[in-house]
């Protein structure tokens, strides 16, 4: 099934892109979107597990050691704390929302508000 609607990156969530062919089940088609070779999708998913994994562990070390340590409060250590919030937020956000971009082969599949907040 082909669909004739002009192409762009807001029609990916309705599936109504004119170059794109979807299957009965509304996946794409081999021909757009290809396997993805099996060495790939290990260092993808190695990789973005160790940039959460750190991330996570160092910000929350720096907000426990700021809270926790006496000395430790001051405006500058505040401020570090808040882009530590920041930092995290960010990690826990748009982390596993590229994972699921990378997986999903050009299918958008989270809700519309999500893809609306994550647009290019």
């Amino acid at each position: 099934m082909t669909t004739s609607t002009p192409c762009d990156l807001n029609n990916l969530v309705d599936n109504s892109c004119a170059e794109l062919n979807f299957n009965e089940t509304g996946n794409l088609t081999d021909q757009i979107a290809p396997d993805i070779p099996y060495y790939m999708l290990i260092y993808v998913t190695t990789i973005n597990a160790i940039i959460l994994l750190v991330g996570v562990i160092g910000n929350v070390m720096v907000i426990i050691v700021v809270v926790k340590v006496k000395d430790m409060r001051s405006p500058m250590n505040y401020y570090l704390v808040s882009l530590s919030v920041a930092d995290l937020l960010v990690l826990l956000i748009c982390q596993p929302s590229a994972l699921a971009e990378f997986y999903a082969k050009s299918r958008w599949y989270l809700s519309e508000t999500a893809y609306s907040t994550i647009e290019h």
